[in-house]
């Protein structure tokens, strides 16, 4: 069904406890390249300005009716949209690109163990 729209809509309920969250949706409608209309949630705006994937709205039901209209009246900036979005995920956030990040953080942390180990 993806593959087969023109603009995707990412809704997130602002539930105060998910402060912090990872985008998941939002960012596999963005490695499709797909134009992703989503609400103003942290990270999802977060993504959305640094992509250009997208538009943020507030989570209202006219506001995303109003993006998505936008965006399939503009098919031109929906498909730069679209290309950002791809473009952004294989850059940013590809699975090959996460793991990379993870494998440094680590190799960064176990560098002290062995100094926290000799001053015991």
């Amino acid at each position: 069904y993806v593959a087969r729209a023109a603009v995707a809509v990412s809704p997130f309920y602002p539930i105060p406890i998910l402060r912090s969250t990872s985008p998941t949706k939002l960012v596999e409608y963005m490695a499709m390249g797909k134009p992703v209309v989503a609400n103003d949630h942290p990270e999802q705006r977060k993504v959305i300005a640094e992509s250009g994937g997208g538009i943020c709205v507030p989570y209202e039901e006219a506001a995303f009716a109003d993006a998505v209209v936008e965006l399939l009246s503009n098919p031109d900036k929906a498909r730069i949209m679209g290309r950002r979005g791809r473009r952004y995920v294989e850059e940013y956030r590809s699975y090959t690109v996460l793991a990379d990040q993870v494998e440094q953080r680590y190799l960064e942390l176990c560098q002290g163990i062995p100094e926290m180990l000799d001053s015991n």
